[in-house]
């Protein structure tokens, strides 16, 4: 069900480094999202891009529409931060935090940071945003189980890839149509995103733990990682 893109292969460098003052001779996530906001990243050969896809803004507010590159990609995810977005539909935090397991026990992961949304049906507000793009280098946002709750998981998505920040939007495969139907009309229908079985809200524990090692390789190949 996942569209494979060309994603950028330069490595992240993990927020924890990058405090202690290292230097790179190619530009961090974080300086690629300043100099895009200046007018675009160098056209240095040494540092590859992602595959230029249109998109545009999924709450349809924003003045600029300019940005359309997804975001880079890591070639590892040791020692990164990774934000886990809850849209509050039951068990969303349970599966959030075993991919969050996942992740850190078996690529090294250096911390996860859980965040709630306001409401699942509408994209995440710009303070929430902003705070998550500050401290997080992936994000997974989780779940999608109905008409209007997938639509936001991945408008989602399409927000945090628009400024830098490669993002895994999760739904149920009941609708998946939903999301879709939301990134042809922002203009990315080729955006990737994936779908996990559903029902989702009705599992128990050890269901939530199958579902969440099911996906791990989806997410990690939208993130652009080995698994």
């Amino acid at each position: 069900m996942l569209t494979t893109l060309s994603p950028a292969r330069e490595a992240f460098v993990p927020l924890s480094i990058l405090r202690n003052g290292a230097r790179r001779a190619t530009p961090t996530v974080r300086q690629f999202r300043c100099m895009r906001a200046e007018g675009g990243p160098p056209t240095d050969e040494g540092m590859l891009m992602a595959t230029l896809e249109p998109m545009l803004d999924p709450t349809g507010v924003a003045d600029d529409t300019s940005a359309t590159t997804l975001s880079p990609r890591p070639v590892s995810l040791e020692g990164l931060t990774v934000g886990l977005l809850d849209n509050t539909k039951p068990n969303a935090t349970l599966l959030l935090n075993a991919l969050g397991d996942l992740l850190t026990t078996r690529y090294g992961v250096g911390a996860t940071k859980l965040y709630t949304k306001d409401y699942f049906g509408t994209p995440v507000k710009q303070e929430l945003l902003d705070e998550i793009v500050r401290d997080c280098d992936v994000v997974v946002t989780a779940v999608g189980d109905c008409g209007s709750c997938s639509a936001a998981t991945v408008a989602d998505g399409l927000l945090f890839e628009r400024v830098g920040v490669p993002t895994v939007s999760i739904t149920s495969d009941s609708f998946f149509a939903s999301g879709r139907a939301m990134a042809s009309v922002q203009g990315f229908p080729d955006f990737q995103f994936m779908a996990v079985p559903h029902p989702v809200a009705s599992l128990n524990n050890d269901e939530i733990r199958e579902r969440a090692e099911a996906a791990l390789p989806q997410v990690l190949s939208i993130l652009g990682v080995e698994a």
